[in-house]
């Protein structure tokens, strides 16, 4: 019986654990991802990744914003208007951003 427990919360435990994103700073949420290639997030991920200053990366995140405002239009969904803080992204249900940029995230 002791064993089916330890069982039971392991199981849980593994399922739980797998539904957490795990993402490095290559592997960031990006902001519209859902209406994006896969090239495009390899592409946009390298721009901020080169980018000199975190002015620059700023830079980026806006252009990138307004895309995909301007993409997500023309598709008649919705993001939210203000681009995220410091890399943010969408979550589901469109709720904003969450997460801060730099190397996290959480959606």
């Amino acid at each position: 019986m002791e064993n089916k427990r330890f069982i039971t919360a392991a199981l849980a435990a593994a399922l739980f654990l797998t539904a957490i994103p795990a993402y490095s700073a290559d592997e960031e949420p990006i902001y519209g991802s859902q209406l994006m290639t896969q090239q495009e997030r390899i592409e946009h991920r390298e721009r901020l990744r080169s980018a000199q200053s975190a002015e620059e990366r700023e830079k980026i995140r806006n252009e990138h914003h307004k895309r995909m405002q301007e993409r997500a239009k023309a598709a008649g969904k919705s993001l939210p208007d203000e681009p995220p803080k410091n890399g943010g992204f969408m979550q589901p249900g469109g709720k904003g951003s969450a997460g801060g940029g730099g190397g996290g995230g959480g959606r």
